[in-house]
């Protein structure tokens, strides 16, 4: 099976958090690039309720070399027909560039320590990829954003082309106008994607604004 919705990924989050937490102990809730999607979508349904969110490289979007909207809108309705949902989106092997070419972190030893999985890659499917645009609608909603009522703290990567930059622009400016939290947006101008495992400068000044 592939991922259907946002859901999923919902309730496995809750069910760790009920199980390690206590139900009268405030918690903030740390998410990375689709961890952040997942932690937003989640504190929008009422289903998680951290006392704060800080969200690093959050994944709010597509990149800005993907197709357009209505391009992927009919390419889903197609694979959909198909029932190939379930497919990654590149059938091929699944691989990880060069460390040169790498857009994720400029640290080598990190970078080798991230494409070392013990375990198979493959591709996101076709299902994740509607359900990710699916989510990303979610939070953009006017109505939605309205039921944001904690801080959320963003930090993102000037260098980063893993996700959208551009979507971490337009959500904050959304969430400003229609929600009554404080949300904030910072940037580390020389950064790539894995804030957490860039070079060791990177790595402190986004420790630093953890802890801040």
């Amino acid at each position: 099976m592939s991922l259907q919705s946002y859901d999923d990924y919902v309730k496995q989050a809750k069910f760790v958090i009920d199980k390690k937490i206590p139900t009268s102990m405030p918690y903030i809730i740390i998410g990375h690039s689709t961890g952040s999607l997942i932690a937003l979508y989640g504190t929008l349904k009422k289903e998680l309720s951290p006392q704060k969110l800080l969200l690093l490289s959050p994944f709010f979007g597509l990149p800005d070399y993907a197709p357009s909207r209505k391009i992927l809108n009919l390419m889903f309705f197609i694979i959909n027909l198909l029932r190939l949902g379930h497919l990654p989106w590149k059938l091929k092997k699944h691989s990880y560039p060069k460390f040169e070419d790498n857009p994720y972190t400029q640290s080598k030893d990190r970078y080798n320590r991230l494409i070392s999985f013990p375990y198979t890659q493959t591709y996101p499917s076709f299902n994740w990829l509607k359900a990710s645009l699916k989510c990303s609608d979610f939070i953009f909603t006017k109505e939605n954003l309205k039921e944001l009522h904690i801080p959320c703290h963003l930090l993102a990567a000037r260098k980063d082309t893993v996700i959208g930059n551009k979507h971490i622009k337009a959500w904050v400016k959304q969430g400003q106008k229609y929600s009554k939290s404080n949300i904030s947006l910072e940037w580390i101008n020389d950064a790539y994607h894995e804030l957490l495992s860039d070079r060791p400068d990177i790595y402190k000044k986004t420790y630093q604004w953890i802890k801040k």
